[in-house]
């Protein structure tokens, strides 16, 4: 079995990437050390940051649409 994350000379990841393996691990360990998982994964905080907030008006985006109203749903029944 082979894995993209392994050290060896001549890894797989070294032929996959034009980084290598190091430089890929760095650069991973780089976003997730900036990544703050509650703040980023919350949907109304995923919409805002794609720019689909409230005051956009999209016609039938069901997503943001139904999705706020589950995540209104689930946050009173968790909070209650």
């Amino acid at each position: 079995r082979r894995s993209l994350a392994s050290f060896e000379p001549k890894a797989f990841g070294d032929y996959q990437s034009s980084a290598g393996v190091g430089q890929f691990m760095q650069l991973i360990e780089k976003m997730w050390s900036r990544y703050s998982f509650f703040e980023s994964t919350g949907l109304p905080n995923e919409l805002a940051s794609r720019g689909f907030t409230e005051d956009v008006q999209i016609p039938a985006y069901l997503y943001r649409e139904d999705g706020m109203k589950l995540w209104n749903a689930i946050g009173g029944f968790a909070t209650d």
